[in-house]
């Protein structure tokens, strides 16, 4: 129940912003996506965008730099839990029809928790201990494919899957390279 209340607690800062509709200096996005760490071990990623058009919309292609913060929960099943708090941002082509294109660099805080029961030995005493798990440093890259029409019309969502990967440092005295996989849609929250 623990583990339940620290995720809920990392993701709710996305749960206040999401109403909002001035444009300002707040966000210009919330996503919501499945985050895949070596794909197939299951989580739930959420992120602030903000949005900012580097070219003028002329042609066919506008580019676009994209940045936020992105929180995500992942369980690699019979061995931890990770969380990740992490700052991200990339360029992204965005073509006349609204097919994007690009690249994401992220990195940022993991910790993860041990999913077996762990137990300390203390001057003859066993005691069972709780969250126990690892802090590291984590950093990434990502290929960008999606569908951005909100650029171009009044439409407010878009979609995106992301491939790549991360590396955990440190682990075993080196660093881990995780392959992950991110799609989601993300909303904008401002007119």
């Amino acid at each position: 129940m623990q583990k339940f209340w620290t995720v809920i607690i990392f993701l709710m800062p996305t749960v206040f912003l999401v109403g909002q509709e001035e444009k300002g200096n707040g966000p210009d996005y919330v996503s919501l996506s499945y985050f895949g760490e070596k794909v197939f071990h299951p989580g739930i990623s959420t992120a602030l965008l903000w949005h900012k058009r580097i070219s003028p919309e002329q042609g066919k292609a506008v580019l676009n730099l994209e940045y936020g913060l992105s929180a995500a929960v992942y369980v690699h099943p019979r061995n931890h839990m990770g969380l990740q708090l992490k700052p991200q941002g990339g360029y992204f082509v965005t073509l006349k029809k609204g097919f994007e294109v690009g690249a994401l660099a992220e990195m940022g805080y993991m910790r993860r928790f041990y999913q077996g029961e762990v137990f300390e030995v203390n001057d003859g005493n066993v005691q069972q201990k709780r969250l126990v798990g690892q802090n590291a440093f984590l950093y990434g890259g990502y290929i960008h494919l999606g569908y951005n029409p909100t650029l171009r019309s009044a439409r407010k969502i878009k979609w995106f899957l992301r491939v790549g990967t991360f590396w955990e440092y440190p682990f075993n005295e080196g660093a881990l390279m995780h392959p992950a996989m991110t799609l989601g849609i993300s909303k904008k929250i401002i007119k």
